[in-house]
Formats: structure tokens, sequence, C-alpha cells
């Protein structure tokens, strides 16, 4: 027994409220045929949506068999529809794609019956709406009557306790209606049957029970259910069986109004189908059959649900009915997809080009941390903006009484910073913060370059470092040389992480180094190798290509030798070479305490050699890999970082380092403080790195050569009376060769400051005369500051200090020189005088330290008395590659008519060539000239110690 309990459904359209349902109260027997009758919008199929679970009440409850419903989940809805009740709709909502039987076998499918059960219960129930003949067709092969009647058989397939109609006729004509309300009145006969319907008619031929709706609300009901039936109702649910009733008071009360109905329907089916009608109406109601006994025993509980494979299948025959759109919709699918996976996997792919391309380029040119960092372009900026910037002391004091400063000096060498490097690898080697997750490999670099002889000791040749790297670094232009043997020396050090070396470069025979004293030969990206490689390896005698490079120094017709050889794969791997620790080129002078570099000593050299020396083979040849955008190694032989290491470790064992540790003050060489050493060779000013000495011309004047002394051991030779003034020793500065690359490093900030307090300024005057009078003043300011430095110029062992003060000391000639630099009658404040003063000296002091680091072999030259430099040219070079210099200038003639500017320019021009440029050349040859007096005082101590 299904009870309904005040039951309300409202719908909100805006601002409009339509009760559907307004306080339903209405009980159903367990088998009737129940006709709802009502106009459109009374709450008919609202009501049926309640009772078969498709919408829900906003109040009231439904109690079925004693059960109320209010506290029914979506699941125990789910299973309440599909095991208890069964719907007919007026379309049929049949799939059109699916045949008869497979529609009516989809309701079972969702209860979990088995397929063989499925097909025999849909068969069967086809056979009583009797379609058993066409169960193979599909819908649209079926008239309207017949679709409704499998409508109906895949309602009733499920056995359920209610079947619900909603106006089943509406789309059928008459005679086929009355075949599906026959077929409906048969089924009333064991379940309970409620249908919706317009047609009063019908409802009084076949329903026997009628219930009015209007707005909502039950308005008739013509067999409402008797109080001594509720009562037996109640104690039937109380006792929880349904014996409560007797069978024959069930049948009874069915049965009277089921025979009215029956006459009727009778009478009705005469008069519309004539004689055969009778037979078409279905007998009078009995007492229920024992299917309803069955249904009541039978277990409602188990969920809905569809099995995987049966919804892919369901699918599957879905898009094969419709082909066409199936293709053309996987088709219009698969594009975008497809667009999809190749914008991604294009953005994929760039992002990889674009990382291992950073990963190659960073691997070729790595990011290096140096122990001292010059940064020419925040040097250039620094000195750009100072003329627009709010110098120190402007504007705070009154004018006339103190001169604005601004600080071009201190800020040039502030720029100038040194790392700390060994707090800098202890911070990598504790982690670094995570730096590990950013960076492939670290790899450092100790400035360790193996000494490399040939294997061959009948004559000694050395070939690294090489004759044609001192060459290359002593200022020859060797841009051709250079890109044809890519770099000065052949040998090198491969990276520590040989996975980032394989990931660049292949073996093309033989294997990689795997050892200290082992390491490959580097062949170009085409597998080749350059007569250049062969000249530094020793394959081809390295003393022609000397030949070679000095003749075309010197001006001659270059000689060339036909020296091609024919250079295999198994030569290159029988290559060896002797390495020489830098450590053992060192001979302890057992009377004076002190090591003297034996490096020169052929004999010594040669005795190391055969001894001491590392061989190293040539296991395997290599070259870049074709997929390759950059490489780590050039062309030559590679060497392990193993051999670094094994040669730290000989030195770090030798005796001269060891004496060395032990006493950190005194040098190992001299005996003497490293203070007194700074002392003698002036205050920061490294002139071992800067100057070299022609040694070869040196031994060729002095016949010296320590081996000459090995065969005089038994003869009694008294030196001690023999003495050496380093004085009297007198070197020409022109035949010392600078070299150049460590010009930029030698000068110390306090040289750098001295040389550029005394130059020549950039002055305008309102006069000529009082030009030349003020520039002379300066110049003897100049030269007064240049009579010492810091207490120590008077003894001269501050040189480099020296050497700057010294190249102003004439203070005439700058005087005479400043002359070209007087205006007349200046259309100008004194404050945009001194603002241009100060922009002009800026530039020059931006200048030299350009010329330090882009062209140190014209520092080199500007030592050489009578050198022709083209200054302008340079100038304009330096303008070009410093866009800061430009707008500097720019600033210095803002504001000014354009034929002021073009003076200024032409000014500027003429103070850079003929006043800053002679008076740079000035200090550098005094610098050299003081040089070249050091340095006969060091080789002068030098003999001395050799000789005693």
């Amino acid at each position: 027994m299904i009870e309904i309990r005040d039951l309300r459904k409202s719908y909100n359209t805006g601002g409009f409220v339509n009760k559907a349902l307004d306080g339903v109260n209405i009980t159903f027997r367990d088998n009737e045929f129940v006709a709802v009758l009502g106009p459109s919008g009374s709450g008919k199929t609202t009501l049926l949506n309640v009772l078969g679970g498709l919408d829900h009440a906003d109040s009231g409850d439904i109690i079925i068999n004693g059960v109320s419903t209010k506290n029914y989940k979506s699941s125990d809805w789910d299973t309440y529809r599909n095991h208890r009740i069964g719907f007919v709709f007026q379309s049929y909502n049949l799939i059109p794609h699916q045949s008869v039987l497979a529609n009516v076998e989809l309701a079972l499918t969702l209860a979990n019956v088995g397929r063989a059960e499925r097909q025999r219960r849909a068969k069967a129930m086809l056979q009583k709406v009797g379609l058993g003949d066409h169960i193979s067709k599909k819908p649209n092969q079926l008239s309207g009557g017949q679709m409704q009647r499998v409508a109906i058989a895949r309602a009733l397939v499920n056995d359920p306790d209610i079947l619900l109609a909603d106006e089943p006729t509406g789309a059928l004509d008459t005679e086929t209606g009355i075949q599906v309300m026959d077929l409906l009145s048969e089924v009333a006969k064991d379940r309970l049957v409620i249908m919706v319907t317009h047609n009063p008619e019908l409802a009084q031929t076949y329903a026997n029970r009628i219930v009015n709706f209007s707005d909502g609300k039950v308005v008739g009901d013509s067999n409402p259910l008797a109080n001594w039936e509720l009562a037996a109702a109640a104690a039937e649910i109380a006792s929880g069986g349904r014996t409560a009733i007797p069978r024959a008071a069930r049948v009874a009360a069915t049965t009277t109004a089921a025979t009215a109905a029956g006459a009727m329907r009778a009478a009705a089916a005469e008069a519309s189908r004539g004689k055969h009608a009778a037979s078409a109406v279905p007998p009078q109601p009995e007492a229920p059959q024992a299917g309803f006994a069955a249904r009541e025993n039978a277990d409602k509980s188990g969920k809905a649900s569809m099995g995987f494979l049966t919804a892919l299948s369901l699918s599957f025959n879905n898009l094969m009915t419709k082909k066409g759109r199936t293709f053309l919709t996987a088709f219009a699918g698969s594009i975008g997809i497809i667009g999809i996976a190749a914008i991604l996997a294009l953005s994929n792919g760039v992002n990889a080009y674009i990382a291992d391309t950073e990963e190659e380029a960073l691997a070729a040119y790595p990011l290096t941390i140096t122990k001292s960092s010059f940064d020419m372009a925040n040097l250039m900026t620094g000195m750009s903006g100072y003329a627009s910037a709010d110098e120190e002391g402007e504007g705070n004091e009154e004018k006339g009484k103190l001169i604005p400063q601004s600080s071009i000096m201190t800020d040039m060498f502030a720029k100038v910073k040194n790392n700390d490097l060994k707090a800098f690898k202890k911070w990598i080697d504790s982690g670094g913060d995570g730096i590990w997750e950013y960076v492939n490999d670290i790899e450092y670099d100790y400035g360790i370059t193996p000494i490399v002889y040939k294997s061959d000791t009948s004559k000694l040749v050395k070939l690294n470092p090489s004759y044609m790297s001192s060459v290359f670094s002593n200022g020859l232009n060797t841009s051709s040389l250079m890109s044809m043997s890519g770099g000065f020396s052949a040998f090198q050090e491969m990276l520590e992480d040989r996975n980032l070396v394989e990931s660049q470069m292949e073996v093309v025979k033989g294997r990689w180094p795997e050892k200290y004293d082992e390491a490959v030969v580097v062949l170009s990206r085409r597998g080749k190798i350059s007569d250049y490689s062969l000249y530094s390896l020793g394959v081809l005698d390295p003393k022609k290509m000397e030949d070679m490079t000095k003749q075309a120094l010197n001006g001659e017709d270059v000689d060339v030798p036909d020296d091609h050889v024919d250079f295999t794969y198994d030569d290159a791997l029988d290559l060896t070479f002797k390495v020489v620790p830098t450590a053992l080129t060192y001979k302890k002078n057992e009377d004076q305490g002190t090591w003297t570099d034996m490096s020169k000593d052929t004999a010594f050299m040669r005795d190391i050699l055969r001894g001491n020396a590392i061989n190293l083979k040539i296991v395997g040849i290599v070259k870049a890999r074709e997929d390759a955008s950059t490489v780590m190694l050039t062309e030559g032989v590679a060497y392990t970082k193993d051999l670094t290491y094994h040669l730290m470790k000989v030195a770090a064992e030798s005796q001269i380092v060891r004496e060395q540790k032990a006493d950190r003050d005194v040098d190992v060489f001299t005996g003497k403080t490293f203070d007194e050493l700074q002392d003698e060779q002036g205050n920061n000013f490294d002139l071992e790195n800067v100057f070299s000495v022609d040694e070869e011309a040196l031994r060729n004047a002095f016949s010296f050569d320590t081996s000459a002394f090995e065969n005089l051991g038994d003869m009694d030779l008294d030196l001690s009376g023999i003495q050496m003034d380093p004085n009297s020793m007198k070197i020409d500065p022109n035949a010392m060769d600078i070299d150049p690359s460590a010009l930029s490093s030698a000068f110390s900030e306090d040289t750098m400051k001295k040389i550029m307090q005394n130059a020549p300024k950039f002055e305008l005057q309102p006069t000529q005369d009082a030009s030349q009078e003020e520039t002379s003043d300066e110049g003897e300011s100049a030269s007064d500051g240049g009579s010492a430095t810091d207490g120590e110029g008077a003894d001269g062992a501050d040189a480099e200090g020296d050497g700057a003060d010294d190249a102003n000391a004439d203070g005439e000639e700058t005087a005479d020189q400043a002359q070209s630099s007087a205006i007349p009658q200046l259309p100008i404040s004194d404050e945009q005088q001194a603002q241009i003063t100060e922009a002009a000296n800026s530039v020059a002091a931006s200048f030299t330290a350009w010329l330090l680091t882009a062209h140190p072999e014209v520092m080199a030259q500007m030592a050489t008395p009578g050198a022709q430099i083209d200054t302008a040219a340079l100038f304009a070079e330096f303008l070009q590659a410093n866009p800061e210099a430009q707008q500097t200038i720019a600033g210095i003639t803002s504001g000014l008519t354009e034929a002021f500017q073009t003076q200024m320019n032409v000014m500027m021009q003429d103070y850079m060539v003929n006043q800053f440029a002679p008076y740079l050349a000035t200090a550098m040859q005094t610098i050299m000239t003081q040089a070249a007096q050091t340095m006969a005082t060091s080789m002068a101590q030098a003999m001395a110690s050799q000789m005693a």
C-alpha cells in the first residue's frame, strides 16, 4: 500500500509561484487500476514523477508499505525505481539503434540479471504483449501501438509493484489506444497501475478508480479506501505479513468496481469495434494471481548498476549506428587533440632546445669568477653620470667660497673588485645554498700549466708552454693564426665531469683516458688536424714554425717548408710526451740555502726528463659530435684533471714547497723577506709579469750556462773577490719585451691614480694669456706633486709612483700644449665651464682604462720613444665602443649653440691627441726606464747568486 500525506510541490518561475501539488493526501491499494483525471497544469504528471522518484516534493511524505521515504538517499531512490516502479510514457523513449529485444533487456541489465535470464524474461514479456514475432526489429520498423507495447513490456519485465503510465494512448489512434488500454487492464489484475489521462471515457471504461485533480488538489475520488481497509492494512504492516486481510475480502474490494467497469468496457467496445470487439475485452478481474505473492516475497533491495563492458557495448553500438557522424566527430576532435599535442610538443621542444643551447653555451663559455674583476661597462656608467648627479658639497655652501668636487678617480677604482675565492670555495663545498640545482658542473682552475717535452730526450724539444704562445701573447696581431689553431697552446685540460664532455665529443678510435698519465688527441669538427697542431705536438719540427714566425715578425720573406706527413690514427695513438712537474725544475744552493730555477739548464732538464718526468700516453682520438652546437675541447691534446691534481700533489710534497711553507715570510729564491723584495721592486708593481728580457741574447753576451760548470767540480775557484755593481749595468729599455696581456693587472690602483692626477686638464679660459698662465701654474703644481710619493720617492723605492709623477715634471711643456684649449669670449657660465672640464677629464680617465683592457699592445708601444700611434683613430674607436662616453660628451654641449658644439668636439679631439696622449706616452717611457733599472738589479743579484 502507498500512502501520500500532505504532499506539496511548487515551481518558481521568476516572481511567479506555481503550486503543482498543494497538500495532496491519498492512499493506493496494492492492486488496482487508478485513472487520474484533470486539466492541464493540475498536477497529474507531477504526482506521477514524485511517486516514481523522478522528482522530489518540497514537503510531505510518501509511505510505502509502512516505510517513509523522507530519508531516502539517491541510491535508495535508484533501487526503488529499478525494482518497484515501471514507467510507460507517451513518447515511448525507446533506443532507436537497439532491437526490440535489446530495449526490453535493458531494464534487466540495470538490475544485474544474467544474459540468459535476461533474454528468457524479455522474450516471455514480448510474447505476452503480442510482439513475440518482432523481437529482432528496430523501433522504427514498428507502428505506434507496437512501440507502446514494447515500452509496456520494458516497464513490466522487472515485475514492478507499481506501473505508472503518463497518457500512454496520447499519441495513438483510437483502435491502437484500445489495444494498449486492454493490455494495461490485464496488467492491473495483480499490481497497482496509475494512469494519467485527459480522456474521461477511457477512465470510465477501464479504470476501477478515478481520482480527479484540480490546481494541485484532489477534488474527487470514486473508490477511496474504506476505514476497515485502512485498519486492516495497518494491522498487516504491523504484523509484518499480509494475513491480516482475508483473501476473499481483498478480492471483493477490487471486484465490485471491476465488474461495473467490465460491463462498460464491453459496451464501449461493442459500439466502437463491432462484433469482434468482445473478444478483445479482458475478463473480469479476479482474485490477485500467484505472481502478486511472488513479488511480495521477492528481494527488492538490489542496487541498480551497469557493468563496464555492458556500458561499453551499448556505447559502441550507438556509435556504429552513426558511423558518418562518429567519424566526423572523431576527426574534428582529433584535429583539436593533435593541435594541442603539437603545440605542447613544440613548446617542450623549444624549451628543451633553449635549455640545451644555454647548457652548451655555458659549457663552451662558462661563467668565470676570478680573483680580480674589472667591469668596464659599470666604470663608464659611473663616470658619465657625474656631470648631472648631485655632487658632494654642491649648493650647500655660499657661491665663491668652496669649489664643488667630483670623485672621478675614487669612483673609477671602486669598480675594481677583489674576490675572496677561498671563502667562496668553502661556501660551494658546504652546499652553496642549493647552487648545484642550477649548474651542471663547477670546475676549479689552479693556474697550473704542465711543462711538456717530446719523449725523445736526445734533443730537448719543449712543446708546452711553447714559443708560439709567448709570441701570440706579446701583441702580435694573430687573428688569422688563432682562428686556424684554435688557441695558443695545443695542450688543454678536460672538464672533470665526463658526462658533460661525452655529450659533446665522441671517440673516433681508442678510448677515453682513465688515469692521470693518459690523454686524447682532439680533432676538428670534420675529423681533421691542422699543421699548427702537428708542429705543437712535435710531429713536425717546432723549430721550423718558430723560424717562420720570426721571419714574419721581422718583415722578411717567409720560407715555407714542405713538411707534409701522413699522420694516421695509429700514429696518433703511438704518441707519448714527457711532463715535468714544475717543482722539480728548481735546484737548491746548499751553501746559501736558496733555490735556483734550472729550467734553462739543458743537462739538468735532461736528467729530470729521463728520471722523474711523467710519461703522458695518448689512448684515444676524439672529435665533436655532429649534433653538438658548441664544444669545450679545441684541437690538440686533452689531458685529465687527474694530471693537474697529480702535479699539485708532487708540488706539495716537494722540498722547495715544504721549505717555503715552513717560513712564509722569506723568499726561498733570494733568502730575503717579501717585504724587502717589495720595497726593492716597487709597491704593488709586479715587473716580472709585465717585462721580459731576451734571455737568449744575455746568454750569448755573457756565454753563461751553468752546465758549463759541471766539469769544474775539482777546481778550487774563489769568486768571492768579484763584485758586481748593479748600478753599473745599463739595460736599454727598448730591448725589453712587454707582455701587453699583463698590463691591465700590473697597474696598481696607486699607479693609476698618480698617472691621472698629473695628467693635463681640459681647461676653458676666457683669454689665451690667462690660459697660458693658469696652465703653467698647473704644470708647476703637477711637477711639485711628483717630487715624492708617500715618503718613498726620495730613495727610489716606489718605481711605479715616481714614473707617474716624473712623467709630468716639465710644467712649461704642458702649459704650451694647453694653449690649444683656450677659448676666447666663451658664451657660457662659470658653472658650465666647470662641468665641461670635469666631464672631459672623466672621458680621459675612461679612455686610459679602455686602452689597458682593449689595446694593451698600444700601451706597450707608448713605452718606445718615437712610436707612431694613431690616437685619433683609437679615440674614435673608444667612443664607438662606449655609448656612455658618447653620452658624456653630448652632455657637455647640451644647451649650447650648434657652432659652439662643433667647436667643442674639435677641442676635445685636439685635447686627446695633442695633450693627453703625449703625456701618457711620456709616463709609460718613464715607468719603462725605471723598470729596466729594476730588472738590471734583479739580474745582477741572480748572476751573483749563480756564480756563488
